[in-house]
């Protein structure tokens, strides 16, 4: 919180309300909701990108990301998934890590797997995605949302992180282990399920990918004010 700021864009009304109690007037915070509540991925994107990435339309598929920089327990995620009952279909994004890309390319893996390196198309992966396994980061976790895509949270690091694990848990939005042994278990249990399907929809809930608009919109509006 900064006294020069005149404007606080928010995601919820959760945190409109705790601002005032920081020092923040009220009138200096905006909930940036979403402009529109339908779904922000239409029915033809997953099969179009799904067909355009390679991967099979009678598998789930498991999206696992690692951040810019490809850092986290990638390779042994890969590994716990390689040991689920249930067939699936694992895409891994190791950003700019090329020595992670490179040691997760020559892994035998036991599920069907897609290693990729730095992308620009989050959204089109996402599209693809029955389940999102990330650290709970504030980009990643929205564009998620905003997807409408279910998120596995592994262990959150304590501050932002478990914030928004906490955020997403309580809103059912998402499942949570923190330990990577336990992934093929917790995961057995969620894939063709209900639940799977709560999620999601709490996801879509939460999600709002026309925020970034509505925070244009709210500056124009203040500047012509």
């Amino acid at each position: 919180m900064e006294p020069g700021v005149e404007l606080y864009c928010v995601a919820g009304r959760g945190n409109a309300g705790a601002t005032p109690g920081r020092g923040v007037a009220a009138e200096s915070v905006v909930v940036t909701e979403s402009l529109s509540r339908g779904n922000s991925r239409p029915p033809w994107m997953r099969p179009r990108c799904a067909s355009a990435f390679g991967l099979r339309d009678d598998l789930p598929v498991l999206l696992v990301l690692s951040g810019g920089f490809g850092l986290g327990p990638v390779r042994a995620i890969v590994e716990e998934l390689g040991r689920l009952i249930r067939p699936a279909q694992l895409v891994v994004v190791c950003g700019r890590n090329e020595e992670l890309r490179r040691e997760l390319g020559v892994l035998d893996c036991r599920q069907p797997t897609r290693v990729l390196g730095f992308v620009t198309n989050m959204h089109e992966l996402m599209s693809t995605a029955d389940l999102v396994i990330t650290k709970p980061g504030g980009l990643t976790t929205s564009e998620a949302l905003a997807m409408g895509r279910p998120i596995f949270v592994l262990n959150p690091i304590p501050g932002q992180e478990a914030a928004n694990s906490d955020f997403l848990l309580e809103h059912g939005a998402a499942a949570k282990a923190n330990r990577v042994e336990d992934l093929p278990f917790r995961i057995e249990k969620l894939l063709g399920t209900v639940r799977l399907e709560d999620m999601a929809r709490a996801a879509r809930g939460l999600g709002r990918p026309d925020a970034a608009m509505a925070v244009c919109q709210e500056v124009l509006r203040r500047q012509a004010s």
